[in-house]
């Protein structure tokens, strides 16, 4: 609440700079946004063309920006029936309509995973070996999964901090202890989006350079190998703040610091074997070396539920096998969504034993080897 009245040419309480009759005097009683305009808001931030190759390398843009997919078009077929997945639905109206909820709905695979991140050159020579030659485990593959999940983050959080100047009008109509509360939760949200920001662009200029030198040397990855097609797909980064034992290993509250971050890619290779990828830069028994440690650590059945709980826990680009969906028991599915509920809201904080055993079994897979090169034991 304010608590004292403010004067017509004050600068507003918000922040904004603005004198307060050009701000917030009278919002409440202003017209409130339309759902019409914040999904064209929306959509004018995350389909926004650009091309996140190299910025050296941009000058040999063919010019068609497409739409990319961060899980691969192929990996996407092997699991998909009729050439459809679920995958989550983020459209405004469907989560109005949930009351802010994700849900999954049936998408192609021509539509699933993809963001408007590259052109079409640059798409296909950075990624060939990986989307359209045969999928060995190399350091280079390695490098190419987390650079693409990389980009993809940056995308998206580029996209999301665009949204905020538009978010701050969401008040309009609301009650004077309404418009404080929003305000205050956009601020945090828009720290939140510059830090990360921030810290992307760093990351993203390493892997960038290690791009046009080919040199991959520095990329550590750790991968198993499943007996079977995954039941579920996906590509994205997180800063891990606690590993699967429930310790922490970074602290996101401290916004000096350039957090370590790793991507995980659930993909096959070419024998419809799944894959279960980390990658990551980092140094030496730092944040993301000891975090993998700690899932090295479980047995090879909670490895494999926990890729689950870690893919609903903090992933939003994920795509399901429809039947294996369909075969959850209520009770799971609940449970899936609660924790898809916390993947989707930048401003809720990890338990420390969000990845712990569960005591629910997601998934039937067996490991049947494993890649990697650091040091585990």
């Amino acid at each position: 609440m304010l608590n004292r009245k403010i004067g017509r040419n004050e600068p507003c309480w918000c922040g904004s700079g603005k004198k307060y009759k050009h701000c917030h005097l009278g919002r409440e009683n202003e017209p409130s946004p339309k759902i019409s305009d914040v999904i064209k808001e929306h959509n004018k931030a995350f389909n926004k063309a650009m091309c996140l190759c190299p910025e050296e390398w941009r000058n040999n843009c063919d010019g068609s920006i497409v739409k990319a997919h961060t899980v691969s078009r192929k990996m996407l077929e092997k699991i998909s029936v009729g050439g459809h997945v679920y995958g989550p639905n983020k459209h405004f109206g469907a989560l109005v309509s949930n009351e802010g909820k994700i849900r999954f709905k049936n998408m192609g695979i021509n539509k699933a995973s993809v963001f408007t991140g590259f052109c079409s050159k640059h798409d296909y020579e950075i990624f060939k070996s990986i989307e359209n030659e045969r999928f060995e485990i190399t350091k280079k593959s390695a490098f190419l999964l987390a650079y693409r999940a990389h980009c993809y983050e940056y995308f998206t959080k580029k996209a999301a901090l665009a949204t905020t100047p538009f978010m701050s009008k969401l008040d309009k109509g609301r009650t004077v202890p309404e418009q404080v509360f929003l305000q205050e939760m956009i601020k945090s949200l828009k720290i939140g989006f510059e830090t990360a920001r921030r810290d992307q662009k760093l990351r993203k200029k390493q892997y960038d350079e290690m791009l046009k030198s080919e040199d991959f040397e520095r990329i550590k990855y750790y991968i198993v190998e499943l007996d079977t097609l995954p039941s579920l797909m996906c590509s994205g980064c997180i800063n891990p703040t606690f590993d699967f034992q429930g310790n922490r290993l970074q602290n996101l509250s401290n916004l000096e610091a350039v957090l370590e971050s790793i991507s995980l890619s659930v993909i096959a290779n070419d024998e419809n074997k799944g894959l279960v990828a980390f990658a990551w830069l980092g140094s030496d028994d730092g944040p993301c070396d000891r975090f993998v440690r700690s899932y090295h650590s479980l047995t090879d059945y909670q490895k494999t539920q926990s890729i689950i709980r870690f893919a609903f826990e903090f992933l939003e680009n994920k795509y399901l096998k429809i039947d294996w969906w369909n075969s959850l028991d209520r009770k799971i599915i609940d449970a899936l969504y609660k924790r898809q509920e916390i993947a989707f809201n930048a401003l809720e904080e990890r338990k420390a034993d969000c990845l712990a055993n569960d005591a629910i079994q997601y998934v039937d897979w067996n490991i049947i080897d494993l890649h990697t090169n650091i040091k585990c034991d």
